[in-house]
């Protein structure tokens, strides 16, 4: 199972065909760092949008009127306008294309910004990048990557959840960042390998099905001591990440569990 597969294609509006252009996306991929084969391109961010009613769009155009002239948009006032201008329109409709907009992410009340300006920043553009290749990732990891300060990286990421870009999840009290539409059965184990020699742990389990701990700490004891060791496998024990068998309160046996091992096995290939 590829991590694409995990990705179902969601859409942003047409002018994103103009403002990403090949030249500024290969140098926004040379500041992040790739992790297996998640990665994009031109043809990734063009598969966000979302499709419009001729009404909604129409709408949509003296939103942004509204926004150029105010800076924040107010429902309201675009409701009055909408209807305004739209003689062919009943109220009713209008106001339910209004609410249609506002259920697809398009546009909010008080925003400054609609749905097809979000990824216009370069800044989010690589918060963006960084979470679909790194899923699972956390404040911190984004703000060292990025070299940028808390304050900005959740600036930005607030917006682009807003949007329905990327979604927030709690694991073990921490906020772990993913694409919005990829499959959360995976989230945990997603969160997990973005942690220190979490994936050199699962892989030497991969690659040695049902080996005890006392054989693991060997395989890797020029990365890991043997006591930070027996700690992030209770971590990953507890978690369900991996399975063990024990004898006298010694783990004699460890495996991943079968829903993770296709996982476990694509990466370990780009490791």
């Amino acid at each position: 199972m590829t991590f694409s597969a995990q990705v179902q294609a969601r859409m942003i509006n047409s002018d994103m065909r103009n403002t990403m252009k090949d030249e500024s996306l290969k140098e926004i991929q040379n500041d992040v760092p790739v992790e297996s084969n998640r990665s994009t391109s031109s043809a990734f961010f063009l598969q966000y949008k979302v499709e419009l009613s001729p009404l909604e769009g129409s709408v949509l155009l003296i939103a942004k009127e509204l926004i150029e002239k105010h800076y924040l948009l107010n429902a309201q006032d675009l409701y009055l306008q909408a209807v305004r201008r739209f003689k062919e329109g009943t109220p009713i409709s209008i106001k339910e294309t209004i609410e249609a907009l506002i259920s697809k992410r398009i546009l909010f009340d008080g925003s400054s910004i609609t749905r097809d300006e979000v990824l216009k920043n370069e800044t989010r553009v690589k918060i963006f990048q960084l979470i679909f290749e790194k899923p699972g990732i956390h404040i911190s990891a984004i703000r060292a990557l990025l070299a940028k300060d808390s304050r900005s990286v959740l600036y930005h990421l607030k917006i682009l959840e807003r949007y329905g870009f990327v979604r927030s999840e709690q694991i073990n009290n921490n906020t772990a960042y993913y694409e919005f539409n990829s499959s959360k059965e995976f989230d945990t184990i997603h969160y997990y390998f973005q942690k220190d020699k979490a994936s050199t742990i699962f892989f030497a389990i991969f690659e040695n099905p049902s080996i005890s701990f006392e054989d693991l700490s060997v395989i890797l004891k020029e990365s890991i001591s043997s006591q930070t060791l027996l700690r992030k496998v209770k971590i990953l024990l507890e978690n369900k990440l991996l399975t063990g068998k024990f004898e006298s309160s010694q783990i004699i046996a460890l495996d991943i569990p079968v829903k993770y091992r296709s996982f476990v096995k694509t990466l370990s290939s780009y490791k």
